[in-house]
């Protein structure tokens, strides 16, 4: 029987020169931000705040996070309710977080670059500048997608979804509904 060599290569384990079992959890958004990039410019940096604003309002959970990111975007690209992500986001009754009668608006509304002891409020920035900065290939969902809400959260469906079958459900085991919810091309 031959010998077993194992040797440490990038956080892999090599066997045998099978590539095994992996040291490290798998990366996140988090830790894509660390990452060398280009200096963003003032105006891009305000963009990105305003984008983890309204991620961080929304939800605390990465997958979330970076749909909600892509439907915001969405709009501000197709300049739906602005042309800026804080005309979008405080858009009159839009992203609930960012709104004056939300408990956590001047939480939501203060959060900087600079809060940097909040977990979520790190991840929701990293989130923001990975979706700021990705190319179309990476959109999960056509660009007309730029409406959600939240089922799990409210006893009520929006007027604007009540005729309208939704495009996309994030749904998990221990909820009986849905999440959110995203709907395609609502005028």
């Amino acid at each position: 029987m031959g010998s077993i060599i194992g040797l440490f290569f990038l956080g892999n384990i090599i066997t045998n020169g099978t590539l095994s079992i992996s040291m490290f959890p798998a990366q996140t958004a988090v830790d894509d931000a660390k990452q060398e990039t280009p200096k963003a410019s003032p105006f891009e940096e305000q963009e990105i705040l305003w984008l983890a604003r309204g991620v961080y309002s929304e939800t605390k959970n990465e997958e979330e996070m970076r749909l909600i990111a892509w439907v915001i975007r969405n709009r501000v690209e197709t300049k739906y309710r602005g042309t800026t992500y804080q005309e979008v986001l405080t858009s009159e009754k839009q992203f609930s977080g960012l709104h004056i009668s939300s408990p956590q608006y001047k939480n939501n509304r203060s959060l900087g670059y600079d809060d940097t002891k909040n977990k979520d409020w790190r991840l929701a920035l990293a989130v923001a500048k990975e979706v700021y900065t990705a190319d179309e290939s990476g959109r999960p969902f056509p660009k007309t997608v730029r409406h959600f809400y939240s089922p799990a959260l409210t006893d009520a469906t929006p007027e604007w979804a009540r005729e309208e079958n939704p495009y996309q459900n994030i749904a998990y085991l221990e909820t009986p509904k849905p999440h959110f919810v995203f709907y395609n091309a609502i005028q």
